[in-house]
């Protein structure tokens, strides 16, 4: 016998994906400073600047937007325990679950297959924007590497090397 909030955190960890690693803000941080010193001592145009500041934005935006995700994810998860919950044969569960489906504002029209469904397209949204992300954070460094290595005027081979989608 197993709880239908037990089945619904088994399923939302069991993302049948391989763990990635994410940059670690302090490892961005970091790679930006590098960016912004290495431009403050060999600029000469504002090609470098540009090329940074469109990085760290698409970056930033990437996050917030894996933020917002995981947080709708999230909510779609209680609503699903919420849904299950309600069908329980437990009577404190049950009126937990009432009370949560009032203060969650849910329809009665709602069903768990819905709930579930749209947990899987956001799962799938999220993983296409964490490969997304997770490039871009590659460019970055490899951004870096390439100032790092060529500190003074760019090449044409440097820039095309640097292509930002």
């Amino acid at each position: 016998y197993i709880k239908g909030r037990t089945l619904i955190r088994q399923l939302t960890n069991d993302s049948r994906a391989i763990p990635y690693r994410r940059p670690t803000v302090e490892r961005l941080q970091e790679k930006i400073s590098e960016i912004s010193l290495l431009i403050e001592l060999t600029e000469e145009d504002k090609k470098y600047h540009n090329i940074k500041n469109e990085l760290v934005a698409k970056i930033a935006e990437l996050d917030i937007k894996l933020n917002q995700t995981k947080e709708k994810i999230a909510t779609l998860n209680k609503m699903a325990e919420v849904i299950i919950n309600l069908k329980s044969e437990d009577l404190s569960s049950r009126k937990l679950a009432r009370y949560d489906f009032s203060k969650l504002n849910l329809t009665e029209s709602i069903t768990a297959e819905q709930v579930t469904e749209e947990i899987r397209l956001l799962q799938g949204e999220l993983s296409q924007s964490l490969s997304e992300y997770e490039g871009l954070t590659r460019k970055l460094e490899e951004f870096v590497k390439m100032l790092n290595i060529t500190t003074n005027k760019a090449t044409p081979k440097f820039q095309e090397n640097i292509l930002i989608d």
